[in-house]
């Protein structure tokens, strides 16, 4: 058990640098299509295709700043994580759906279960998002947040 003032001692450090899988990288898209696995990389804007690239990248509303303003309110460092002095980088990927809302988030590399918890926790909470585009239209798409949780020492 952490004393008093080690627990003063030990706060929430968050470093996260967006890392956006749907990054100007080509003028085509990618998608998966789930109902057909033989058509993985196909193009098209079926609404439950995701696209792995688009043209225009989805964007929390307000940018970056406001991005690490909400997980800076919304996250917490799990009890059991401090007390181990558990640290690390989780890779959170979710789909950011058309509208804007979060879909299918999945933990892409874990540091430890309440850890990898907290990350999922705090994504699904997230309001939503101003979707990834491509040829103009709004589309489904991947992201990939990683966030870092540290104590300082």
């Amino acid at each position: 058990m952490m004393s008093q003032t080690a627990k003063r001692i030990a706060q929430i450090v968050l470093m996260i640098f967006i890392i956006s899988t749907g990054a100007n990288l080509q003028s085509h898209a990618i998608c998966a299509n789930p109902s057909n696995e033989n058509e993985a990389d196909s193009v098209g804007t079926s609404s439950r295709e995701i696209f792995y690239f688009v043209e225009e990248s989805p964007m929390y509303p307000g940018g970056q700043k406001e991005l690490v303003s909400f997980f800076s309110q919304n996250l917490t460092y799990p009890n059991k994580a401090k007390e181990e002095r558990i640290e690390g980088q989780v890779f959170v990927r979710f789909e950011v759906k058309e509208d804007g809302s979060i879909g299918d988030v999945m933990i892409s590399k874990s540091v430890h279960p309440s850890l990898d918890a907290e990350a999922i926790r705090v994504i699904k909470s997230m309001p939503k998002w101003l979707p990834g585009r491509f040829r103009g239209e709004a589309v489904n798409s991947w992201y990939t947040l990683p966030i870092s949780f540290f104590l300082r020492k």
